[in-house]
């Protein structure tokens, strides 16, 4: 059974934000807020756009498990200073997707392409490959006259045929894996050397090993495309805990790093925090040389330098405690590494380089995907991809470079990426209303890959697609074994919602705090008469509907529900049921009356909710809070009204026995639909909301099938949120005993 759905992850997240953020949270914003204020005031001098002809190089640096709240310049508590300068003189993506994980991050980068189409289902066992058939950004620079070279951690394979020198980069250095000990050996294109740096760490390795390379593109004047993948801040171990001496993981940061964070000051800090911290102290301080090279030999005049990270960060045990992940992660983003929530995924991305703005923020919707299309838009190169293989990126040049994209449009490359041949005004519309599509844990594993027949040919229907038992879960499970579903894997972003199809629920981004995730599966707004909101729909089965609307409202309002082809909704035609909706200020259900639908087929169903004229209306109020859900029941033989008749072109039936009296002229009043009693019978629904409960899930699944048989439901109706409110239960055990009345919803 699902979970019951009383309390979101989110609704917890902030609530717990909403008290840290007072105090020293506060004042910690306000530090943000008065760097962020020295950074405008401070910023470099922009970069000159290249001189026609001229070849630009390009830097790509991917640090490791780096979040958003780990770069000095979102967070003053961690000291930055080389990242914080490299900010100044760079525009900074704020709305910057990444992959949940390590490997699947990095073949999208790589190929510009959604992982799963690239073979890369997993972080170990071998599952972290990328199709030989795939082409990758090194693949295509050096086909377009680019030196290629790849510095630090490569997650895609390392066996014959799938290192970097066997992938498009002509000098590939590996550094020893993480938990190598004695010599240390790192891997130089294909041979084994001893690494030049111990200690377990190796981005000063690294970065010496860049500058070699790099004077000698000074040298020779031939542009280069360099990708250098920090170790840092992944480096870790299984060792004991420094208090209780039982085994927890670790991250191992040089100790002078480490020592810097033994004061007073970082009492409340988790050990973990204070490693993480300290490793980007280690990391920054590498960095630095090699930005001053760039500026100092001025390379920097004719280079991209992109900073990001694979994913979000790694939030170890002692510092997953809500308060203690507000300390790590003072944005207030929910979840960390491998979720899919904005903690998980979500990131910044700092570019640098000619015709750039500098101490410049912008929130385009972009991923890692999407720097293959840019780079090789950008560069002008002529890079073929495969039959077949089309690039899921889209280039953002045109938001990276406004004032030159409309000059370029019409150079002349021959490249087989469709984004890369779109006008200025066509990536300006294709990134402004993308869907961005994500995978979830769900499919992550082995298991996760097509079923082949014998003949080596894809089985169809594939089990891992099934929308209700698909789905793979961890590598650990059994072989095609029955999954949560592959809605469960699927996360997709569009504007400033959020879909996560493992709750079906629907998340906004409110103004002002892009990086918040708060729960919806609701509209608020309608303001003015006329306004309308419309969306599509599928009646599978012919027969009378009982529509209920779930929301929350200011104020009394008449709204008419349609249901037809656009053309019809358009045309005043359509089957249509206008109700007086009531003001309510506690999420539930209320029946707006009968719809007799035929079965949608090749035309295209719509329901579109208008906001009719009414005296109530101010034009400044709006009228819902949170408009969750309109829920459509088929009303069975024995509760059907008197059917409408199909050719009428729009109904008013309503249940007569629960709609009230109305006034002559005026629409019916919506009233309650058929709800739970949560303080008699079935007050177990609080109960796996408490901390203390002890209810067995075969006490739950009873419960829930008695419920549905005493109101009608129909089976497969198994989420309490989708009828009556936008919260779940899940994370609910995290609520602390002093909150446990505030984390209960009204229902």
């Amino acid at each position: 059974m699902k979970k019951l759905i009383i309390i979101t992850l989110f609704s917890i997240a902030i609530l717990f934000s909403a008290c840290a953020l007072s105090g020293a949270h506060a004042a910690s914003q306000q530090q943000q807020q008065q760097q962020q204020q020295q950074q405008d005031s401070s910023r470099a001098k922009p970069i000159p756009a290249l001189k026609p002809g001229q070849k630009p190089n390009f830097i790509m640096i991917l640090t490791d498990d780096v979040g958003w709240d780990d770069l000095g310049f979102h967070n003053p508590r961690v000291k930055t200073p080389n990242i914080n300068k490299l900010r100044q003189r760079s525009t900074v993506f704020e709305n910057f997707y990444t992959s949940p994980q390590c490997a699947q991050s990095r073949a999208q980068f790589l190929t510009g392409r959604s992982y799963a189409r690239t073979g890369t289902m997993a972080v170990s066992g071998g599952w972290d490959f990328i199709n030989r058939d795939e082409v990758t950004i090194g693949e295509a620079m050096a086909a377009g006259g680019y030196r290629t070279a790849h510095f630090g951690k490569w997650h895609n394979l390392q066996v014959l045929g799938y290192e970097p020198w066997h992938n498009g980069f002509e000098d590939g250095y590996i550094p020893p894996s993480t938990g190598a000990d004695g010599e240390g050996l790192a891997r130089l294109n294909g041979r084994y050397v001893v690494a030049a740096e111990g200690g377990h760490v190796y981005d000063n390795d690294l970065r010496n090993q860049t500058v070699a390379y790099l004077q000698k593109r000074v040298k020779d004047k031939q542009p280069f495309f360099v990708f250098w993948a920090a170790r840092s801040i992944h480096t870790n171990y299984i060792l004991p805990d420094p208090v209780t001496g039982k085994p927890i993981e670790r991250r191992i940061v040089p100790a002078e790093y480490r020592d810097r964070f033994n004061t007073p000051e970082y009492n409340n800090v988790a050990n973990s925090t204070k490693d993480a911290w300290a490793f980007m102290e280690y990391l920054d301080d590498a960095l630095g040389p090699m930005f001053d090279f760039l500026t100092d030999s001025g390379l920097d005049q004719s280079t991209y330098l992109m900073f990001t990270a694979d994913n979000g960060p790694a939030v170890y045990h002692d510092e997953s405690p809500p308060l203690k992940k507000l300390i790590r992660m003072p944005s207030g983003m929910a979840g960390a590494k491998h979720s899919t929530f904005e903690g998980g995924i979500r990131n910044a991305l700092v570019v640098q380089g000619p015709g750039v703005k500098t101490g410049a923020t912008d929130n385009t919707m972009i991923a890692n995907s999407d720097i293959f299309p840019t780079m090789v838009d950008i560069a002008g190169v002529n890079a073929s991809v495969a039959a077949g293989l089309q690039l899921d990126g889209i280039s953002f040049k045109s938001v990276l470079l406004p004032s030159g994209s409309r000059r370029n449009n019409n150079r002349t490359a021959d490249v087989d990426l469709s984004s890369e041949s779109m006008s200025w005004t066509q990536q300006q519309s294709s990134l402004t209303w993308r869907y961005f599509f994500m995978l979830g844990p769900a499919c992550w594993g082995p298991n996760a890959v097509p079923e082949l027949a014998p003949d080596r040919s894809v089985v169809k229907p594939q089990q891992l697609l099934d929308y209700n038992t698909g789905g793979s879960g961890w590598p650990s499970k059994k072989v095609f074994g029955p999954g949560p579903g592959f809605k469960s894997c699927v996360v997709v972003r569009y504007r400033n919602y959020k879909w996560l199809g493992s709750s079906s629920k629907v998340f906004q981004f409110p103004e002002g705090k892009q990086h918040w995730e708060i729960p919806q599966n609701e509209v608020t707004g309608f303001y003015n008469a006329g306004e309308s909101m419309c969306f599509k729909m599928k009646v599978l089965t012919a027969g009378t509907y009982t529509a209920t609307a779930i929301y929350t409202s200011n104020s009394q309002a008449t709204f008419r529900l349609s249901v037809g082809s656009y053309a019809d909704i358009k045309a005043g035609t359509a089957r249509s049921l206008t109700m007086q909706w009531p003001a309510q200020g506690v999420m539930r259900g209320m029946s707006l009356g009968n719809l007799t639908l035929p079965a949608s087929r090749e035309e295209k169903t719509e329901a579109c909710l208008q906001l009719l004229p009414s005296p109530a209306l101010d034009g400044k109020t709006a009228v819902f809070q949170n408009f969750a859900n309109i829920q459509w029941t088929r009303v069975s033989n024995k509760r059907s009204m008197t059917p409408q008749s199909p050719a009428s072109s729009s109904s008013s039936v309503t249940p007569a026995d629960l709609v009230p009296a109305a006034s002559a002229g005026a629409a019916p009043v919506a009233v309650p639909a058929p709800g739970l009693d949560l303080t008699g019978r079935y007050s177990w629904v609080h109960q796996v909301a408490s901390r203390a409960a002890r209810v067995s899930s075969a006490q739950v699944q009873d419960a829930w099938s008695a419920l549905r048989l005493r109101h009608a439901w129909p089976d497969g109706q198994s989420e309490l949120e989708s009828m009556f409110s936008p919260y779940d239960a899940e994370g609910v055990e995290e609520c602390p005993a002093e909150l446990h009345a505030a984390c209960r919803p009204l229902i």
